[in-house]
């Protein structure tokens, strides 16, 4: 609009009607309104835009608040028999 403005003071005062500056004005404003759907949109976006924001913080506190411990080993259990082997019988012996 500094296009407009410019041209708008580079008139002479004779070719400018004293009501042109207030239309000038009108339609700048006009440009310048949010429509219903665009204001909408923003705010969805800004609300995005902040749920995304505190997911990353809610996750970067649990990354740098994880500690990690390592795995044991298997436990080797081969010595319990299994249910598909009879059961030994003990010897009186």
């Amino acid at each position: 609009m500094q296009e407009v403005d410019s041209y708008v003071y580079d008139l002479p005062v004779n070719e400018f009607p004293s009501h042109g500056r207030v239309v000038v004005d009108d339609v700048q404003s006009l440009l310048m309104e949010e429509s219903a759907d665009e204001a909408q949109r923003r705010e969805e976006i800004l609300r995005m835009y902040h749920a995304t924001k505190d997911a990353l913080a809610i996750i970067g506190e649990v990354t740098t608040n994880t500690v990690s411990t390592p795995v044991p080993p298997p436990i080797d259990d081969g010595w319990i028999p299994s249910m598909d082997e009879p059961p030994k019988q003990l010897s009186n012996g």
